[in-house]
């Protein structure tokens, strides 16, 4: 009985003294995590649409959206970029779709997927991108085969970025 009880303090004892280490690493590591991904975000905003100088995150929503922010070359608006979030097969799928003045799809950039090799990571692949870049609404995108539990909720996100554009920024 002394032995159970002996190891059950020597347990609760490494467990509180590795929870503080790891809430201690992650006091350190969080905000070089957080700034990391702050920078990772503006390059891939910037990456939308490269001739941008200026940008402004907007107030208004989107279903699927985070954030509307309004791209601009000097004073003139070149579009908008939405960063979107849909849930894919295994997890959340982060990206930023940019939408110009004209309603084309300029740039879609993925910032985090976990989604399986070789099916839901194929949304990373250029082929499958280009089915989004310059056309004008989501209705010709077709879903990546074997993938479509990724793909279909991109493409409901899609939609709501046109719909968006044409009821808010047109």
């Amino acid at each position: 009985m002394k032995k159970i009880i002996y190891l059950g303090l020597y347990l609760g004892v490494a467990a509180a003294i590795f929870t503080a280490l790891l809430a201690a690493t992650n006091e350190i590591t969080a905000p070089r995590i957080a700034q990391i991904q702050e920078e990772n975000f503006l390059a891939a905003l910037l990456q939308s649409f490269p001739g941008a100088t200026d940008f402004e995150i907007l107030d208004d929503t989107a279903d699927y959206t985070l954030q509307i922010i309004q791209m601009r070359q000097n004073d003139e608006v070149l579009g908008y970029v939405y960063s979107q979030e849909v849930r894919g097969f295994v997890d959340v799928i982060r990206y930023l779709i940019g939408i110009d003045t004209d309603g084309y799809y300029v740039s879609f950039i993925v910032l985090s997927s976990r989604e399986t090799p070789g099916f839901g990571t194929r949304i990373n692949n250029e082929e499958w991108r280009s089915r989004i870049i310059d056309q004008h609404g989501s209705t010709q995108i077709d879903t990546l085969t074997s993938a479509t539990v990724t793909t279909e909720p991109i493409i409901r996100g899609l939609e709501a970025v046109y719909q968006d554009f044409l009821s808010n920024r047109n």
